[in-house]
């Protein structure tokens, strides 16, 4: 599938102007200098059923896209933060003159049936502008030629004085600009140096919404970001002199809004098939040619909407997981307000892109998938050629998609739908984990040992400490080096320098002879990872591995369960470090051979669970989440 970008290309090398000039030389502009009850028609026009003021505007986006712009500059007129007046400038190839009294009309356009590029009806422009103003001026002119203008007016539709259809649509004309619109300058654009381009100019701002100028330009920023996404690196956009910066509705382009946020610190594990991929796949269209689908989806981790507020002790606690087990945020709910969440409100479904432009968010896949709260936490979105249009019903405003079966079935084949249906599940398990995490730590205070600490410490006293063997001795030094080692990586991880991290290190293991702790070490990495540092042995469980999801936390565990595994554990980590290299790698290779069979157990419990509907269907948002560390040791 040609990048628009390529399509520009192609639009230099056999320029759209001769496309034009051979529409108007066989009489592509006959029978459109009159209307069938004028009135009516325009009144009417005027609610074709655009979403919005954005959506009426990205057809003149994409007129400029397609006549070949690098740079599309919006500029507002207006007084006390009202608007009164809208200019939108291109630097494109521009229109012929006797194009330009087509170009008003209905269905004029050169492009009729494209299957090229963005425009296809002829209805973009003058259904766009009259949805958001009675009155517009274009202004247009190709390399070499002089300015010349049309005018399209209706406001005297709504006096009771009788109109001509003249008077409504004036004469192409050439013409001088207006001294503001002659004197603009913006980045990369000034009007008095334009080879070529096209220039419309909005009076009467009656239906544009909102009105507020400063509202107006927030709302298109975040539109037109969104909208076109990976176009905006060809073609740049500036709304009032801000530039439009691109914005993936996936959260998985690093760099772009949303990415990584202030207010917390979870995002998508691009580097994580599990967590984000892209897949190819061919179908086929009415006359049995094959065409390709991109398609790409990825996993938000859970408290990706919570802003996290938290201090413990006068420091911010960075880790959202963990201010929410200890308690410290203001609230553990989705922040309704953040960018995020209204990106992701805004984008609840499968998001259709039509040679990279943003069409639709399909919510209705007849059964194959429902889209319900947890939806939420899945981003996906399938580009397509506009050769594909008649698989998914594509009207002429170019804001509603409605896929066929056989598109939906090459989805399905895919496996797309399977995928984002077990990235609910996983946000599922992920939430009863949070939640068993925040009632265990309500009952224990974290800053003391926990009871299966105790127990592992009171074990290892009553069967004698080791003597001061050469071995042991040996095993100290190790453990002294590795304890250095541990502060380094806090001063790394929090940002802070060794001393302060030597202090952190202390505040948690002094007086700890055993520590029990959970990470998120990957999917394919340890069930456990054994660690000795100073004079601490610490257990870290594996939070992605099979183990920990079916049976440390899984269905019929509770609070007790949970500190026996704990015991147990922290009893074996002592004895493991006692033995020689020799014993410790054998213990090794018994643990990954126990890896494999609870990974099929557990694969099994999982799948008996699968078709549990209640297990998905009664959950909200409040306790989401998603950690992403390395390091293993017993597999």
């Amino acid at each position: 599938m040609k990048t628009e970008l390529d399509l520009q290309k192609d639009f230099i090398k056999n320029p759209e102007i001769k496309d034009q000039l051979e529409f108007l030389k066989k009489g592509g502009a006959i029978g459109m200098d009159s209307f069938i009850l004028a009135d009516a028609f325009l009144k009417g026009i005027r609610d074709l059923g655009y979403k919005d003021s954005a959506y009426a505007l990205n057809e003149i986006n994409d007129n400029s896209i397609q006549a070949g712009s690098r740079n599309i500059h919006y500029e507002f007129v207006g007084t006390s933060n009202k608007i009164d007046e809208l200019v939108i400038y291109d630097d494109g190839h521009g229109m012929v003159p006797d194009m330009l009294s087509v170009a008003v009309n209905w269905g004029g356009t050169h492009r009729q049936n494209s299957r090229k590029g963005f425009g296809k009806y002829g209805y973009g422009l003058p259904s766009a502008s009259l949805s958001i103003a009675k009155r517009y001026t274009v202004y247009s002119k190709t390399k070499g030629e002089d300015w010349h203008s049309i005018v399209f007016d209706i406001t005297k539709l709504y006096s009771d004085a009788k109109v001509d259809v003249k008077e409504i649509k004036s004469e192409v004309k050439k013409c001088k600009l207006p001294k503001f619109i002659a004197e603009f300058e913006g980045k990369n654009y000034k009007v008095n140096k334009l080879e070529s381009g096209t220039i419309i100019h909005y009076e009467e701002l009656d239906r544009i919404h909102p009105k507020q100028i400063s509202a107006l330009k927030n709302y298109l920023l975040n539109d037109f970001g969104q909208t076109y996404f990976k176009l905006l690196n060809t073609t740049k956009m500036y709304v009032d002199g801000t530039e439009v910066k691109p914005v993936d509705i996936l959260f998985a382009t690093p760099g772009m809004l949303g990415y990584e946020d202030e207010m917390n610190d979870r995002k998508v594990q691009i580097d994580n098939k599990d967590h984000y991929d892209e897949k190819t796949v061919e179908i086929k269209d009415s006359y049995g040619e094959k065409h390709k689908l991109h398609i790409r989806w990825s996993r938000l981790p859970n408290l990706f909407f919570v802003r996290n507020d938290s201090v413990l002790n006068g420091k911010e606690i960075k880790n959202t997981e963990e201010a929410l087990i200890k308690g410290k945020l203001s609230s553990g709910r989705a922040d309704t307000k953040s960018f995020r969440f209204k990106i992701a409100k805004d984008n609840h479904g499968i998001v259709f892109r039509r040679l990279g432009r943003r069409m639709d968010c399909v919510k209705a896949f007849r059964g194959r998938l429902n889209i319900q709260i947890n939806s939420r936490y899945w981003k996906c979105e399938v580009n397509f050629p506009p050769v594909l249009d008649e698989h998914f019903a594509v009207n002429t405003s170019k804001q509603q998609i409605i896929p066929n079966d056989r598109l939906l079935d090459t989805l399905e084949e895919a496996g797309i739908f399977g995928y984002l249906k077990k990235i609910e599940k996983e946000y599922y398990d992920e939430n009863k984990r949070l939640d068993a995490l925040t009632k265990d730590a309500a009952k224990e205070d974290q800053s003391i040992k926990k009871q299966s600490e105790i127990d592992a410490e009171e074990a290892a006293i009553a069967h004698g400490q080791q003597t001061a063997t050469p071995e042991f001795v040996e095993r100290k030094e190790k453990a002294d080096k590795r304890k250095q080692a541990k502060i380094e990586e806090i001063a790394v991880k929090k940002n802070i320098t060794v001393e302060q991290a030597a202090k952190d290190y202390e505040e948690v293991y002094s007086n700890r002879p055993t520590k029990f702790s959970e990470e998120s070490l990957g999917k394919h990495s340890a069930i456990l990872k054994f660690d000795e540092h100073g004079d601490t042995v610490e257990v870290v469980i594996n939070m992605d591995h099979d183990f920990y999801k079916s049976f440390y936390m899984g269905p019929g565990s509770n609070y007790n369960s949970r500190k026996s595994w704990e015991t147990f554990f922290l009893m074996f980590a002592q004895l493991f470090w006692k033995h020689t290299e020799d014993h410790q790698d054998f213990l090794n290779s018994f643990f990954n051979d126990l890896s494999v069979h609870l990974k099929t157990v557990a694969k099994k419990r999982y799948k008996n669970r699968e078709d549990d509907s209640d297990q998905v269907n009664e959950l909200d948002d409040d306790l989401p989440t998603g950690d992403d560390q390395q390091s293993s040791k017993i597999n």
